[in-house]
């Protein structure tokens, strides 16, 4: 389990670093494009106790928007982020390199979506963004199954695991899921938590008799999921 002092640390850092992120889009959105930002440009606020400090920025070098300049706009966040990690002396987990990762890939209402990145959500919210991505599953379909997700697979790479066969074999009886397509897991997933309690009783004892065992071994089998999802639902459609 990480640390109090990481916890902490991660927190400041994504909600500083979404700031950051956010003031950029908006400079991007006048048709300007900041360059050469680095962390000697960083200022923080600091307002009531307990609150989240505010980021202030140095802007001293502005050019006017163009492909090439946005994407070097957008590697110096991502440059500056990880230096605050280092900085600290807090290794980035996982999540928190996805979340840098998403810096200059989710460039609409970018602040609000960093802030709301999935390294900070528990299984109910987890649970919610699974139901709801099917929702939108024409949308973001292509982008499912054009991304990193895969269907589960045993240390042989050809083998489906053993509970994942039988979620697929019960499912099976009220819809077709094809191992093709990466969005027919997600389907699968969603349609299991929506209908937990009509699965099979060893399928639900496996799972520890809730939802939350079955995001669980989701994690388990696909430990990215939740950005990988969250990414193909928001990137910005061309």
């Amino acid at each position: 389990m990480p640390s109090v002092f990481y916890v902490v640390v991660n927190l400041l850092l994504v909600a500083l670093c979404s700031q950051l992120a956010g003031l950029l889009e908006s400079i991007i959105a006048e048709g300007k494009c900041p360059q050469e930002l680095s962390m000697k440009d960083l200022y923080i606020k600091l307002l009531l106790p307990g609150s989240i400090p505010k980021l202030q920025v140095l802007i001293l070098k502005v050019k006017e928007s163009s492909f090439i300049a946005e994407e070097q706009a957008w590697a110096s966040v991502r440059d500056i982020v990880t230096q605050c990690f280092k900085r600290h002396h807090v290794k980035p987990s996982q999540a928190s390199e996805d979340f840098i990762s998403c810096i200059g890939i989710l460039t609409e209402n970018t602040q609000a979506l960093l802030e709301d990145h999935p390294d900070q959500w528990d299984n109910m919210k987890k649970g919610a963004f699974l139901m709801e991505s099917y929702s939108y599953s024409q949308q973001v379909s292509h982008m499912v199954n054009a991304s990193e997700l895969k269907w589960p697979v045993e240390e042989d790479g050809v083998t489906t695991p053993v509970l994942l066969s039988d979620l697929i074999r019960y499912g099976e009886k009220h819809a077709r899921y094809d191992k093709e397509f990466p969005s027919n897991y997600v389907r699968l997933l969603r349609n299991s938590y929506k209908h937990f309690k009509d699965l099979p009783e060893h399928i639900k004892q496996k799972l520890g008799g809730n939802t939350d065992g079955l995001i669980q071994q989701v994690e388990k089998w696909s430990p990215r999921i939740w950005h990988i999802l969250y990414v193909a639902l928001h990137m910005p459609r061309k």
